[in-house]
């Protein structure tokens, strides 16, 4: 199955489903973050070196169809710090909203570079308790019509107080064109007033990407804005480039 098919078949699937119900913005977010080596590591890279970090410009809307189908869009701009290192994600979500705290979903988007190109699809799920949420999705692809990868992961969240949220995840990605990577990370946000927030996380990351590598620790700095009903998207960022290395 092609990724055109996947692309027309998900959004068919939300959209004839809900064609009669009323379509309302659920929510969504834009967030800009910063992410970097602690060390500042040195990374080989086609003879000379690189410090790997990442700047990241992101936002994602979503858009019902009544109470049980809506569509999610995301799009993320990455700088990775040098010339040929900008990446572009976009991403599709069709999602099925079982109940008020149960959620599935079926994904396809595109990581687009000078470096290289990764068209990928997965499903997803989301669910939510009274203080505490859980996230999982896996992911196939292919890189250039090259090669073939996967990416999956898991992350839950706590809220310790109505302002402070924290959490942690697992990703994990493995694909033939040289591109392989671990992230264990630790997530704290904090609301200081109605829809803002800041954020930080802290992990470790093990990564080749581009004809670099590297295993160190990272972290990560922003600030989000939040809207809509929902305060937020149901699903979180995909795509390759936003497990280099922060996410």
């Amino acid at each position: 199955m092609t990724f055109r098919y996947i692309l027309c078949a998900t959004c068919a699937l939300s959209l004839s489903a809900g064609a009669a119900s009323a379509v309302e913005i659920l929510g969504g977010d834009v967030a800009l973050s910063y992410a970097t080596f602690l060390d500042d590591v040195a990374i080989d890279r086609d003879g000379g070196t690189d410090s790997l970090s990442r700047l990241k410009l992101g936002g994602q809307a979503e858009i019902g169809f009544g109470q049980t189908f809506a569509l999610q869009g995301d799009v993320a701009f990455n700088d990775f710090g040098g010339p040929r290192d900008d990446v572009d994600t976009l991403t599709l979500h069709g999602i099925y909203h079982y109940d008020a705290a149960f959620s599935f979903g079926a994904f396809i988007g595109r990581d687009a570079s000078d470096a290289y190109d990764l068209s990928f699809y997965g499903i997803e799920l989301a669910r939510d308790y009274v203080d505490f949420a859980v996230e999982g999705y896996i992911s196939d692809g292919d890189i250039d019509d090259l090669g073939s990868g996967i990416m999956l992961g898991i992350s839950g969240s706590y809220w310790l107080t109505p302002d402070i949220n924290v959490g942690a995840s697992y990703d994990l990605a493995n694909a033939d064109e040289g591109i392989d990577g671990h992230r264990i990370a630790v997530q704290a946000d904090y609301t200081f007033r109605p829809s803002t927030s800041v954020f930080a996380e802290m992990g470790w990351a093990e990564v080749e990407f581009d004809g670099a590598s590297s295993d160190e620790t990272f972290v990560e700095i922003g600030a989000r804005y939040t809207f809509g009903l929902r305060q937020g998207a149901t699903f979180g960022m995909r795509g390759l480039a936003d497990l280099l290395p922060g996410g």
